[in-house]
């Protein structure tokens, strides 16, 4: 729908989750080893607890209102969402993105074989 393609870019830049590791900027030579991720982001990008989790409650009812068809071009940001709102430092947030990953992991297994 042309909904989501306004939704998700949108989300994207709410949460921050462009660069989640920090390395777009550098040389491919000095990027540091996959092992080697941040599992926390320090700041994020909306200050406000209260907001960050209302956003990953909206995160959770979209991914959960797309089909396989709707989601297929917003694959990528939609696991970055997930991926951001995981590393969130409020313990709210967390938990959440994680109900929401298992639920969409198992709706939308057969596109996320690229991530493994």
């Amino acid at each position: 729908t042309p909904m989501l393609a306004y939704v998700f870019p949108t989300l994207v830049a709410r949460l921050g989750c462009e660069d989640l590791d920090g390395i777009a900027h550098l040389p491919e030579v000095m990027r540091p080893d996959p092992e080697q991720k941040p599992v926390e982001l320090s700041r994020p990008v909306e200050e406000s607890e209260e907001v960050r989790l209302q956003l990953a409650q909206f995160v959770a009812a979209l991914l959960k209102r797309c089909n396989n068809n709707q989601i297929y071009s917003y694959v990528d940001e939609a696991t970055g969402l997930l991926r951001a709102q995981a590393m969130d430092p409020f313990h709210e947030v967390k938990f959440f993105a994680c109900e929401t990953m298992i639920a969409f992991c198992y709706n939308h297994a057969e596109m996320l074989l690229h991530f493994t």
